[in-house]
């Protein structure tokens, strides 16, 4: 028996006891159609419009920051200053000549 419905056993009944649905029974309830309304279909698709994500328009700014200060030290490497950076800190600029391991 599976949910109810079969025999309990197979024995005596001449089966193997396999139950199988019944194909040519018609479900009423396909009929039934719910339409929407148009503030539905209007409220539904305001819902699929979605905004920018606020994390992701945050950290694009952070990486142009980013690359601001990279090219920045580039061009004040190009100038012969060292920039010792530590994470978004400048810690130290100084002429090439006055550090005696990078000359």
């Amino acid at each position: 028996m599976y949910n109810g419905i079969g025999l309990e056993t197979a024995r005596g009944s001449g089966t193997n006891g396999y139950v199988q649905r019944n194909l040519s029974f018609i479900r009423r309830h396909k009929d039934n159609i719910d339409y929407k309304s148009e503030e539905e279909l209007r409220k539904l698709d305001s819902q699929l419009v979605r905004g920018p994500n606020s994390e992701i328009l945050d950290h694009e700014r952070k990486r142009k920051v980013e690359l601001k200060c990279m090219e920045m030290q580039e061009l004040m490497e190009e100038q012969g200053l060292v920039v010792l950076v530590r994470g978004v800190n400048i810690l130290m600029i100084k002429p090439i000549k006055h550090i005696p391991c990078l000359v």
